[in-house]
């Protein structure tokens, strides 16, 4: 069998490597603007993973992916400009990948015959404050940012387009949670890391945190994203669902906090500031239709932040930019 993989960069290495552990083949495609290809290329290999360069926004790149997966049962669209900081990318760059580019995988989905699509949604589609027992049934929320925003729309536009093939495809909305954990392929630059990722990149090059807003959010370890995905495409959720996939919900703060007690015990000192409160933030669970389908976390947050920080206390990497890298949003 062949999967065709839009985005090979954190999560989509980790659902790569997933989906060739059951012995399918992979294919890629991927521009490079967030994710070092270096460390791509090194995935690739004969029978193992097919890397096609170009952008969803690219027709022609596009092309060339859906003819080198041919015969793909399922497309897993994870290629978007995700950050929601000002200074990685430009609104129009933004808007040309987010937007444009799932109306262009959905056309070259079904002139190819692709079954299904797997859409790589955020909670963030209930606003930019997870609210509390938030079902698939919530509404949108209120944004204040255009990748975020934009993830709302390309679950409509994949739910139209669902609607209107009349049964020819079906389409799946992951809304992933902060995502964070070990993959086969990280992200070193602040601007394209998840909080969780970068507070612990931020530990082991001896750095202080920086922690702005007190709003929740849920998390899900990267493994077990890629297994949501996974499940998804394989699932009988009708010709459309949307699912939640996040294993706890909880702050930012709390999460610094979380990262700064595995530091402690590795004898290491976090300054973060501002200072946190003493008392302290649950962590909570979150509902989702895959837990009806046997969809199960595997990894807690408290240990998954420890199995981060180590994989960075082991790997130190100096900033690839501006020595003030560390300042700025960490609402993730």
């Amino acid at each position: 069998m062949t999967a065709l993989i839009l985005g090979v960069g954190y999560v989509g290495s980790a659902l790569a490597a997933l989906l060739i552990d059951r012995g399918e083949r992979v294919v890629a495609l991927d521009n490079f603007f967030s994710t070092d290809e270096s460390a791509v290329r090194g995935l690739d290999g004969p029978e193992r993973l097919e890397i096609v360069r170009g952008s969803i926004a690219d027709p022609a790149a596009l092309e060339a992916a859906f003819a080198a997966a041919r015969g793909a049962e399922v497309v897993y669209n994870l290629a978007a400009q995700s950050s929601a900081r000002p200074d990685a990318a430009s609104p129009e760059y933004t808007e040309e990948t987010n937007l444009r580019g799932p109306r262009l995988v959905l056309e070259a989905q079904q002139r190819f015959g692709v079954r299904t699509q797997v859409y790589a949604s955020s909670l963030r589609v209930y606003g930019d404050n997870l609210p509390a027992n938030a079902d698939e049934s919530v509404p949108y929320g209120r944004f204040s940012d255009l990748s975020h925003l934009s993830k709302a729309y390309g679950e409509k536009l994949l739910e139209m387009h669902v609607g209107l093939a009349g049964g020819e495809i079906r389409g799946r909305s992951v809304r992933l949670g902060l995502v964070y954990g070990p993959a086969p392929v990280m992200k070193v630059d602040y601007r394209f890391m998840t909080a969780p990722n970068k507070f612990c990149l931020q530990v082991a090059r001896g750095e202080e945190l920086s922690v702005w807003g007190d709003t929740r959010l849920g998390l899900i370890h990267v493994e077990d994203a890629a297994r949501a995905l996974l499940l998804a495409a394989d699932s009988g959720l009708g010709d459309y669902a949307a699912a939640n996939a996040a294993s706890e919900v909880t702050t930012v703060p709390e999460v610094a906090r979380l990262v700064a007690e595995a530091a402690a015990e590795r004898g290491l000192a976090v300054l973060i500031r501002p200072d946190l409160p003493p008392s302290r933030r649950p962590i909570e669970g979150m509902p989702s239709r895959l837990t009806g389908l046997g969809y199960e976390p595997r990894h807690r947050l408290r240990e998954g932040l420890a199995e981060t920080l180590d994989y960075f206390l082991t790997r130190v990497v100096a900033p690839p930019y501006g020595r003030h890298q560390g300042d700025g949003d960490s609402r993730g």
